[in-house]
């Protein structure tokens, strides 16, 4: 686990207690979220302080820059939050938040304990499946760098997890990380970063002299969720890599080096990884996603983005597709639009469910009404489903998406009759079940 500074994080490792205006500071580490070291605490006097551009950047070397064993067991674990009522937080006031977790009383005592240690108070995770918590913290300071926080991950036993629990045992991890991390064609997160340096951010530049980062490496977080996992890698204020530049995060500015990079993690190496990349091919006027899941197995992603391709051409009238993941499945939607990748362009854009699989073995399986609520074909009272949220009703003849209409209040969704047939359902955003349906000579687009 870390405990950060924003604009110019001061990252600490484990064990090191620093007071920065009056707050209190513990390292911790959390995707997507959070992570954290075990190992012996970093004396406090090499925090901030420059290391050589070689071998030695927080204990780095030839070795364990490249042999690393993962220690996350051996099966796949859960990315999927567990549902709201199974997560419980209660206000106390002064003394904190009450955390519960159906089920989960080791995890929800991890919690607890993790942020009494690094606040003082225990609080609530953010995200939370059955293997896994995410857990965070911020606040303001009044001198720089203006913000102070830490994160977290912790296991379903109520340990804090280090780099190596998010990876299978013995998976050399570390190889994967340093050579991908800082590679534009491997990491597309990477690439997105450092196209910042074209617009008008000077402090994106690539990386000077970048030996590696060690297998114990203490300095990042994780982000969990039904796409899989993302690794955020932090370079503390300082680091040899990167240099310092002028943060206008508040009065007055202040120079940090401090640097993130995402990397998403693929399904083979990591029991928390699903989907690695996403990124975008065009045939002709089409623009639709490729994806990686697995490092060392080609013949895996060959057979999704196969599926994929296989399903864009069955779609000649849909020039845009996208994917969504959730309930271990990959979903395929098509749509109209002038932009593929324009969200503002896209907003009255019917969704079409064109292929849906279940992950790693890929096999069709799509969702159904059965996945809906119960009581889907009714209008139920603000606060339930449908939301009204990104709800949208379409002419069911029509030739395109122009005269689709956003839905603007709850009442304009009628009740559906027993004729109403449910075309697609796959899971949106917020988790939502989102269903396409149509009734009459309606189509409607609504979010459960």
């Amino acid at each position: 686990m870390f405990t950060h500074s924003s604009a110019g994080f001061t990252r600490l490792s484990a064990g090191v207690v620093v007071i920065i205006t009056g707050a209190l500071a513990l390292s911790g580490c959390d995707l997507i979220p959070g992570s954290g070291p075990t190992s012996p605490a970093t004396p406090e006097a090499t925090v901030g302080t420059s290391a050589p551009a070689d071998y030695g950047y927080y204990g780095s070397t030839p070795e364990n820059t490249t042999q690393s064993s993962g220690t996350g067991g051996k099966t796949q674990l859960s990315v999927e939050a567990l549902p709201k009522d199974q997560v419980h937080c209660q206000d106390l006031g002064d003394a904190g938040w009450e955390f519960t977790i159906d089920g989960q009383p080791a995890m929800a005592k991890g919690v607890a304990q993790w942020f009494t240690q690094q606040t003082g108070k225990p609080q609530c995770a953010e995200t939370v499946t059955k293997d896994i918590a995410i857990v965070s913290w911020g606040a303001t300071t009044a001198t720089p760098p203006y913000w102070i926080g830490g994160d977290g991950a912790i296991s379903a036993s109520g340990a804090v997890m280090t780099l190596s629990d998010f990876f299978y045992d013995s998976a050399n991890y570390i190889d994967y990380i340093n050579r991908t991390l800082f590679d534009k064609a491997a990491n597309p997160r990477y690439a997105d970063w450092l196209a910042g340096a074209d617009e008008g951010r000077p402090d994106r530049v690539p990386p000077t002299s970048f030996t590696g980062l060690p297998n114990d490496y203490p300095y990042f977080s994780a982000i969990v969720g039904d796409a899989g996992l993302i690794l955020s890698f932090t370079f503390p204020d300082g680091n040899p890599f990167f240099p310092a530049t002028s943060r206008e995060s508040g009065t007055p500015p202040f120079s940090s080096s401090e640097t993130t990079i995402d990397l998403g993690i693929p399904a083979d190496l990591s029991p928390f990884g699903r989907i690695a990349t996403i990124t975008w091919k065009t045939a002709g006027a089409t623009t639709y996603p490729e994806v990686v899941t697995n490092t060392t197995d080609a013949s895996v992603d060959a057979k999704i983005n196969g599926l994929i391709k296989a399903a864009v051409d069955a779609h000649p009238d849909l020039p845009c597709f996208e994917v969504s993941a959730g309930k271990g499945r990959l979903a395929l939607i098509g749509f109209q639009a002038p932009s593929c990748l324009q969200g503002e362009e896209r907003k009255t854009a019917m969704l079409h469910l064109a292929g849906q699989w279940r992950f790693g073995t890929w096999a069709d399986d799509p969702m159904t009404a059965a996945d809906l609520p119960a009581d889907w074909r009714t209008v139920r009272a603000e606060g339930g489903g449908p939301t009204i949220a990104g709800a949208l009703v379409c002419p069911a003849n029509r030739k395109t998406d122009e005269s689709c209409e956003h839905l603007t209040d709850q009442a304009d969704i009628p009740p559906f009759s027993n004729q109403a047939k449910v075309q697609g359902v796959w899971l949106g955003l917020g988790n939502r079940p989102t269903a396409v349906i149509t009734d009459g000579d309606k189509d409607y687009l609504l979010s459960y």
